[in-house]
């Protein structure tokens, strides 16, 4: 177990526990409209956790590097037209984007993918990951497969939406935009994919998608230093 391990899967489940008690509409406070001291207290443990594990990689430091991507669609021969990407076929694509991926991350490093990592068989997701640098945390996106057949193909963790501290900033990840900050669970920016080229940044929603940021994986201070795109302001 590394500092940054453990503690985010714990988050995670503490997180979606407190979000399951709100819903459950046999609960007395739910029915009275009423806080869930529970589900606060879960709410409160996980955001106590992610507080003490930036505070320990502040402290301790870490030798990896993250990174953030979205949108690569491997093996999507359609794709190309869709997006207006450089490529004159997927297997220019595939090897072009898994190039400038292992060029800047390294082994030790860990990438968020906010997901639709590939298109076409499950068989080609496992020899695809393998071919890419780095411990790959991937939130579902709407093409992906189930978690089960992601996990199996050698993706590290597999969810649905993350939240996390990093650099004194607080992201909260998802595939698909949410641009109702008053469903960002507190924080600071919402990270996601899924527009594709479509825009970079609304206000303090920024898409990662590899079509904005040239099919590369991004830090970020680069993401948090991009500028709205003009038909979105």
């Amino acid at each position: 177990m590394t500092v940054t391990d453990m503690p985010e899967d714990l988050i995670y489940r503490l997180r979606k526990r407190a979000e399951i008690r709100r819903q459950i509409a046999t609960r007395k406070s739910v029915q009275e409209n009423k806080p869930d001291r529970i589900a606060d207290l879960l709410e409160e443990a996980a955001n106590e956790i992610d507080r003490l594990n930036a505070v320990i990689i502040i402290i301790y430091g870490d030798n990896m590097s993250i990174w953030f991507t979205s949108d690569t669609h491997f093996h999507h021969e359609n794709i190309i037209d869709y997006c207006r990407r450089p490529f004159a076929h997927a297997y220019e694509m595939n090897n072009e984007m898994i190039r400038r991926w292992n060029e800047v991350v390294k082994p030790e490093d860990t990438v968020y993918h906010l997901g639709d990592f590939a298109m076409g068989p499950k068989t080609l997701i496992h020899p695809t990951r393998e071919k890419l640098n780095g411990k790959i945390i991937l939130v579902l996106g709407n093409h992906d497969r189930n978690t089960n057949t992601m996990l199996a193909a050698g993706f590290d963790r597999v969810y649905d939406d993350v939240i996390k501290t990093l650099d004194s900033h607080t992201l909260y990840m998802r595939h698909k935009p949410e641009l109702d900050t008053s469903k960002w669970h507190g924080c600071e920016y919402h990270l996601h994919g899924h527009v594709h080229e479509h825009y970079t940044r609304h206000g303090n929603a920024i898409n990662v998608g590899v079509d904005v940021w040239n099919f590369t994986p991004q830090r970020l201070e680069a993401l948090l230093s991009s500028s709205p795109t003009p038909t979105q302001e």
